[in-house]
């Protein structure tokens, strides 16, 4: 095999960087890098985040009851939700502006609890966007993100 010194060094073209945005359903990642370095960036984060709300994540779809102030009856509504708690803020902060929807609330500890809570959640279409981009990366929770696709989709609300 040739050394070290013996091979020559010749200059390698560069692809071009420039500021671009990928997309991903609603969701966007400003990078300087090349092509194939940002759509593996933007898969890599969508599949950590699938697993984040696979072990960490609460997603709610379910129809209710629900009397409106000054109405005889009760009416039916959709609960569509999901969110994430957990203890580290520096997460949650990352959720958020990774998926660039929902909220961050905070939840002191309770005296028998030793950590503060922070949770990000969001509600009906920003759910439905979530649950687009982040359904083929799930694993536990897929079946209830094709619930909320499938809600906005094709219609097929169970009665």
């Amino acid at each position: 095999p040739p050394s070290i010194q013996s091979l020559a060094l010749v200059p390698v073209r560069q692809p071009m960087k420039r500021k671009v945005t990928w997309r991903c359903g609603a969701f966007a990642l400003v990078s300087t890098c090349t092509e194939n370095t940002r759509v593996n960036m933007m898969h890599e984060t969508m599949a950590y985040l699938a697993g984040l709300f696979d072990g960490e994540g609460c997603i709610q779809y379910k129809q209710y009851l629900q009397h409106r102030k000054g109405k005889p009856r009760a009416y039916k509504f959709w609960n569509i939700r999901i969110e994430i708690n957990m203890t580290c803020k520096k997460t949650i902060d990352f959720v958020s502006d990774s998926l660039g929807c929902g909220a961050i609330d905070f939840r002191a500890k309770y005296p028998h609890q030793t950590k503060d809570q922070w949770r990000w959640r969001c509600s009906h279409r920003d759910a439905y966007e979530v649950s687009k981009a982040l359904i083929k990366y799930s694993v536990t929770k897929k079946d209830k993100f094709k619930k909320i696709v499938d809600h906005y989709e094709n219609n097929s609300r169970p009665n």
